[in-house]
């Protein structure tokens, strides 16, 4: 009998950096430095808050705050901030779709000088994919887009018809794909909770921004006999 392997959700995870632009004078700040939003399900919304700090001694004034996904929306997007004050700005995050949301909060402020604070975003909704492989099968592939390069993690939710015990089925193998099924993989990941619905994280590495696929593969050369 031919051994199935049985993917539940594919949760992926984005690593996040902060992108800031100011003045030589430097009198405002944002913090926190970035804003993971981690999972959310489809449908419902998470709100993060952002301070914004005047360390000036004049009047500052935030003239707009623009969202590079529409997934994303702020509380207030113009105000002024006095000497030795701060702002509060909650960001919501309401995914409409299973999925990678990445974007980016750009805040624009009129000092001496015009200044542009970047915070990234991100956020997900996990992809339930319901696959069952067959040894040697591929999953359908999952297409995502990142509006800028990041260190990009995996959370697969997978189980496998197999046992440690026993010898000969002690574990399945799967082979991660990016982009293209035909060119070299990314990693191989042990399944070695057996059936178990277990979460594994593995990092992928560093992708580049632009559209991207990640596919699944039941690698039977790489996997015990018996799985």
């Amino acid at each position: 009998m031919k051994r199935i392997l049985r993917i539940k959700t594919l949760l992926p995870y984005l690593a996040v950096v902060l992108a800031v632009n100011h003045n030589a004078f430097a009198q405002v700040f944002v913090f926190p430095k970035f804003l993971n939003f981690d999972e959310v399900m489809f449908g419902q919304t998470v709100s993060r808050s952002l301070v914004i700090s005047n360390q000036g001694d004049t009047t500052i004034v935030v003239n707009d705050i623009n969202l590079s996904h529409s997934y994303f929306q702020v509380s207030d997007t113009s105000f002024f901030i006095d000497p030795n004050d701060s702002q509060i700005v909650v960001v919501t995050f309401s995914p409409q779709e299973q999925g990678v949301a990445d974007g980016t909060v750009s805040i624009f402020v009129n000092v001496s000088s015009d200044t542009t604070l970047e915070v990234d975003l991100t956020g997900w909704s996990p992809i339930d994919l319901n696959n069952e492989l067959l040894r040697n099968e591929f999953s359908m592939p999952i297409s995502f887009n990142l509006q800028k390069s990041r260190e990009f993690l995996l959370h697969l939710q997978v189980s496998s018809e197999t046992i440690w015990s026993i010898p000969g089925s002690e574990s399945a193998v799967l082979t991660i794909y990016i982009d293209s099924t035909d060119g070299s993989q990314n990693q191989d990941i042990v399944l070695f909770k057996g059936d178990e619905f277990f979460i594994y994280k593995v990092s992928l590495g560093r992708i580049d921004s632009g559209s991207h696929s990640i596919a699944v593969y039941f690698n039977g050369d790489k996997s015990t006999l018996g799985a």
